[in-house]
């Protein structure tokens, strides 16, 4: 009365693995009534696909060892249903085990919670590594944004740097140009000498282009060529063309 009671399959099977008890349970687990099931091989209850299943954990049983396993039992409609069965070896008066008694539990929410569980921490972990990538993504775009934000600005420092310098040093050419030109008209061009003043002459025509081409670079407004009136610059460079 006891174990027709409790919602667990429970039987005894002796050592020729033949049943010699079965509670009522094993009427909603095999669908035949317990008093068909006693007197039965494992075999012919569970068939040959469920004895083989469940083999090594009687082995272990008969062997006095207690044996665990969970394994899929669908119900007769094909609806899931996962079954916990334990195996707890039984010995008599002198010692020796006689058979093991059988408990069996339905443990189906169980295990669909622990496998919800895990679904649910795969795809968080899933996440996680996407988040985790978006972030590395975002933090090498801003690296990279702000090394390109630091050349930049190293770049406008040149800029003005090299339009300071450039303009000191045009400034140095035009005196050097200047005074290469009334050099050139003293000496005669059959002169020893020329050739060098010729050729400091275009070095420093050279590195006039080059200054230019600075004070070009270091300037932020866009660059237009507009037509201009020679008067105006000519009176403007009235004292130099004088001293010269």
């Amino acid at each position: 009365l006891i174990a027709d009671s409790l919602p667990v399959l429970i039987g005894f099977i002796d050592r020729s693995l033949t049943y010699r008890f079965a509670n009522k349970a094993y009427a909603d687990w095999f669908y035949r009534d317990p008093a068909d099931v006693v007197g039965h091989h494992v075999g012919e209850v569970v068939g040959a696909e469920g004895l083989e299943a469940r083999m090594p954990a009687m082995q272990r049983a008969l062997a006095g060892e207690p044996a665990h396993m969970t394994l899929a039992w669908p119900h007769a409609d094909g609806r899931r249903r996962d079954a916990d069965i334990r195996y707890l070896p039984r010995r008599g008066p002198d010692g020796e085990v006689d058979g093991f008694h059988v408990f069996v539990a339905d443990v189906t929410e169980h295990v669909q919670g622990e496998e919800l569980l895990r679904q649910t921490a795969q795809a968080l972990e899933h996440r996680v590594r996407e988040r985790t990538a978006a972030l590395e993504t975002e933090m090498e775009r801003r690296a990279t944004a702000e090394a390109a934000l630091r050349q930049s600005q190293k770049m406008e420092a040149v800029g003005q740097l090299t339009g300071g310098i450039a303009h000191d040093f045009n400034n140095l050419l035009m005196a050097i140009v200047g005074n290469l030109q009334l050099l050139a008209k003293r000496i005669d061009e059959d002169h020893p000498g020329r050739r060098f003043v010729d050729s400091a002459a275009a070095a420093a025509d050279k590195g006039s282009k080059l200054t230019g081409q600075l004070l070009a670079f270091s300037r932020t407004q866009k660059l237009t060529i507009q037509p201009a009136l020679l008067d105006p610059v000519l009176q403007k460079a009235r004292e130099l063309v004088r001293t010269a």
